[in-house]
């Protein structure tokens, strides 16, 4: 993963709230190796949409696809910028080359998202996945959901 791939200084992190009766739920997501946990986000490709991105990431780390998601919020604060917690995070997974992820470790302004879903209904992809839904611990019957969100964000 190269900082040239990536437009400088902005991600995007979703919140993605689960529903299913009076529960509802948040998907958090466990960085692998360091017990840190967060809401799902990630980069913007140099050559693609914000929203493009954000559905992209979710669904390379969740199997999620074609849910409604919302723009709410832009976050900028000084207090967010840790960059000790990145670098923690890249040394636990074998990137020990301060140099070449640099970028990651630079102040990033966060887009945020939030999407509302049926969890019954993406269970089955979610535990598939080595991040976690708060769910429960067993896999419940398969439920056929029929979902009809638009096929773009806002």
């Amino acid at each position: 993963m190269s900082g040239k791939e990536y437009l400088p200084n902005i991600a995007y992190d979703s919140v993605i709230i689960g529903f299913s009766g009076e529960q509802l739920k948040v998907l958090i997501m466990e960085y692998h190796n360091t017990k840190l946990f967060a809401l799902p986000g990630g980069f913007v490709r140099v050559d693609e949409d914000l929203d493009q991105a954000v559905r992209r990431g979710l669904n390379e780390r969740t199997g999620l696809s074609n849910i409604y998601l919302e723009q709410f919020h832009t976050f900028g604060n000084m207090a967010r910028f840790q960059p000790e917690v990145m670098r923690t995070i890249l040394r636990a997974n074998g990137h020990h080359d301060e140099e070449q992820y640099k970028w990651m470790t630079d102040r990033f302004i966060s887009v945020a998202y939030y999407a509302l879903i049926d969890y019954r209904c993406s269970l089955r992809l979610l535990y598939l996945v080595p991040d976690r839904f708060i769910a429960p611990a067993h896999p419940g019957p398969h439920i056929d959901c029929i979902q009809s969100y638009p096929n773009t964000a806002r």
